[in-house]
């Protein structure tokens, strides 16, 4: 929680002049978001921790202690979310100007694929920046993600094995589940944002090579193909890859990793009979 506050002070002047360029780029800016309902099952687990920590009767502190980091999580994912599907949204409309210029290739269609291609390149460079804005509370984010998931996993199969006839000790079972639950939607909903935004920002890149593709395989060598070759050889070299400080990637990878880490843990756990 003090590396979140001290972040969040600290990178207040880099983010209000990211969310400036951001809703001054040429784009659409307002959308419903499409992750609403992720928004929604995550929120659902965190009000049902919330429900469980006050049936189970805990003290106020050890209440803030769990519940607050992870509203300061879950909020600061929301935040990210809503940035992100602007982002998101700007690469889509490039894309669609791409599939409306594929048709017919003239003068006039190169230059605005010309424009296209400035755009998405500043386009990127403010994902590359919102990626490391962001960067640092991804990563305490996953590290007390994991360290909650092996103490949750511990005590939930503790519980199961030695109080499963216990009324009370079921109730922390349950407590241990949904605050599990919480902490894999908080990680799924974060690499679906990011991994979506990678695939609609890298998709340009391959609409300009179809293009080219397209007229060089006819034989058609005129100076357009040329100027279209080397905004193609641009937007290749342009392409993003999201990660959390360049520790770990976040695409799906990461969650593959995580569940696999986490399997093993269950497994060592299991054979030595906790």
């Amino acid at each position: 929680m003090i590396t979140n506050f001290c972040v969040f002070y600290k990178r207040t002047p880099q983010l209000k002049l990211l969310l400036f360029k951001i809703y001054t780029t040429e784009g659409p800016t307002k959308q419903l978001s499409n992750y609403l309902k992720l928004y929604f099952v995550l929120l659902t687990t965190v009000n049902l921790m919330f429900a469980c920590s006050q049936i189970l009767g805990l003290s106020v502190p050890l209440q803030l202690s769990i519940n607050i980091p992870i509203v300061a999580n879950v909020f600061e994912l929301v935040f990210v979310g809503d940035v992100i599907s602007t982002l998101q949204e700007k690469f889509r409309s490039v894309n669609k100007l791409l599939q409306m210029e594929q048709e017919h290739l003239t003068r006039q269609s190169i230059c605005r694929l010309q424009k296209i291609s400035h755009q998405h390149y500043d386009l990127v460079g403010l994902a590359k920046q919102a990626n490391y804005i962001f960067g640092v509370t991804f990563l305490t984010g996953m590290a007390t993600l994991v360290c909650s998931a092996i103490d949750g996993i511990y005590f939930t199969l503790y519980i199961y094995a030695n109080y499963s006839n216990n009324f009370e000790s079921f109730k922390f079972f349950v407590f241990n589940i949904i605050w599990l639950g919480s902490q894999i939607s908080w990680l799924y909903v974060l690499i679906k944002l990011w991994s979506d935004s990678e695939e609609e920002a890298n998709a340009v890149s391959g609409y300009i090579h179809d293009m080219w593709n397209k007229y060089t395989t006819n034989n058609d060598l005129c100076i357009y193909i040329r100027h279209l070759e080397l905004i193609a050889i641009r937007c290749a070299g342009t392409k993003v890859k999201f990660t959390a400080k360049d520790f770990v990637p976040l695409d799906w990878n990461l969650m593959h990793t995580v569940v696999a880490a986490l399997a093993t843990y269950v497994v060592i756990l299991i054979q030595f009979k906790f």
